[in-house]
């Protein structure tokens, strides 16, 4: 697949142009579908109406190779499946809606998912508010026994210009577009609009074949609000001004033939009592700012509350490309402006797969939500925005061992995410066991333990293999020494050991950033 941009003199229909605002799809001018006709695009080529209205008399057969052009892309791209042990995406999809309606089509039939493989592409891919053209084979998927929904499987998607828009279909009453509803089918793809709803069901929302429908709430009239391109957690109850998104139809053992609202982003969903955005740091962190939200919390298999959303501008990278599991990693960001460091860092994860990952110095600006994680303070499901080339050196906070002591409560250790120094200090504990294996941990003056978020020399390289480890005669305890060119040993002295301080696994960590942290 390729991705290209090319240069048009396309103008979008007045009509269709401005965004935020909103058509209405009313009951009383609804003609059925066998009464109506496609718009012909002024090139000759396919409109999304075409693939989409059955019975149309431009509709293709499934598997033609099919082209739509001057369409605009309603969502970003997003990972429909994903390799289970790299987490990388697959198949990636994105929606896209013809720039020109009819009064008759009122925007019904004009919206279709595109889908890609990451592998096939070069380039870039397209963003929400791109007009595009679309070249590929129409297809249909879904479950043998139920509702399929029509796709473009893409082969090239050329990027003709930025700037586009389309208006979100008004839905008086959320029951039409539910599965069942009599708009859904016409709506399928489209960007429609909710008002005054309320949250029904916010967790266990009934899926398929008994399955619920992972990260979706249910509103008024049974619409199911998917999580599946940006994640909103509701609260019982929750009464909502508006919400909207892309209705799209289940595909997926679990969610097969039922119609969901999908939001793109947090914008998307505008709650009556929003819970207020966190703009520091300091805001996140100390447990006595002003103004702190209660921020949710994540102790075992499920979340409790709501995460506040988090917006954080001109802060600096401490740390990046931290080890959290096979899955995630993660920066450290830190508010220079705050002379004693205290409550002024904060750890940020991201999937394993991300590109683009700021480097140490950076000054980015953040979005994401806030979570307390099994009692660490960290910002997921973020993005970063790079503020040009603009870097700044961070000056370590010089603390007591104490001050960063394993046994530490994180809620109110002010050190928490920050970058810190300690000094004078010799090895107590050349090696920490976790569940028999020898992970590089050490511990120096008693209370300070040695993460291994990031490579270093000292504690030697990598160990066996879990599988190796579960064989004979391969003992990858800390009595094993497994891990080569280890050189641990208790009492050696450091002049200063530098790192992020982190909490995982219910202890602090400070997590030297490589070899220049440690100085002997």
């Amino acid at each position: 697949m390729r991705i290209t941009k090319l240069f048009s003199l396309f103008l979008l229909t007045p009509a269709l142009a401005c965004s935020g605002s909103s058509t209405t799809d009313d009951d009383d001018v609804i003609i059925p579908p066998g009464e109506l006709t496609c718009p012909t695009p002024s090139d000759g080529t396919l409109s999304v109406c075409d693939l989409k209205l059955d019975g149309g008399a431009g509709q293709p057969t499934f598997g033609d190779a099919v082209v739509v052009t001057n369409v605009v892309v309603t969502t970003p791209p997003y990972s429909i499946l994903e390799n289970s042990e790299t987490n990388e995406t697959t198949l990636g999809g994105f929606f896209v809606q013809d720039a020109q309606t009819t009064d008759a089509l009122a925007g019904r039939y004009g919206g279709i998912l595109v889908t890609y493989r990451p592998d096939m592409i070069a380039g870039t891919l397209p963003a929400a508010g791109d007009i595009v053209q679309v070249t590929g084979s129409y297809r249909d998927f879904g479950q043998m026994d139920g509702p399929r929904q029509k796709q473009i499987e893409a082969s090239a998607v050329d990027v003709i210009s930025g700037g586009g828009a389309v208006q979100a279909i008004a839905v008086d009453d959320p029951a039409s577009i539910a599965t069942g509803g009599s708009r859904a089918e016409g709506l399928e793809g489209v960007l429609v609009k909710i008002s005054n709803v309320s949250a029904t069901v916010v967790r266990d929302v009934p899926g398929s074949g008994g399955s619920p429908i992972f990260g979706a709430f249910q509103v008024t009239g049974g619409l199911v609000i998917s999580g599946e391109i940006f994640q909103y957690r509701a609260i019982e109850q929750e009464q909502f001004i508006t919400i909207t998104g892309v209705l799209r139809i289940g595909t997926a053992p679990f969610d097969s033939g039922i119609y969901m609202l999908t939001p793109t982003k947090r914008d998307d969903v505008v709650s009556q009592n929003p819970t207020p955005t966190i703009t520091s740091i300091t805001m996140l962190q100390d447990p006595n700012a002003p103004d702190r939200p209660q921020i949710c919390s994540r102790t075992g298999n499920s979340t409790v509350g709501r995460c506040p959303p988090v917006v954080l501008d001109d802060v600096v990278v401490t740390a990046s490309g931290g080890y959290v599991s096979a899955n995630l990693r993660s920066i450290w960001v830190q508010d220079t402006s705050v002379a004693d460091g205290r409550f002024a860092g904060v750890k940020v994860v991201y999937p394993a797969d991300e590109t683009n990952i700021p480097d140490v110095g950076d000054i980015i600006d953040i979005r994401g939500e806030a979570i307390e994680w099994f009692r660490g303070m960290q910002v997921q499901n973020a993005t970063f925005t790079a503020k040009g080339t603009v870097t700044s050196s961070t000056a370590p906070v010089v603390v007591a061992a104490a001050d960063v002591a394993r046994t530490a409560a994180p809620e109110m250790n002010p050190y928490e995410g920050v970058l810190v120094t300690i000094e004078n200090v010799s090895v107590t504990e050349r090696c920490v066991d976790s569940n028999g294996r020898d992970f590089g941990n050490w511990v120096v003056d008693g209370p300070v333990f040695l993460g291994t978020a990031f490579e270093y020399t000292y504690n030697g390289g990598f160990g066996p293999s879990t599988a190796m480890c579960g064989m004979p005669n391969v003992d990858c305890s800390c009595a094993g020494m497994s891990r080569p060119d280890d050189q641990r040993m208790v009492g050696d002295t450091f002049r200063s050991i530098t790192g992020v301080l982190n909490y995982s696994f219910d202890e602090f960590r400070l997590e030297p950033r490589g070899d220049s942290d440690i100085v002997q």
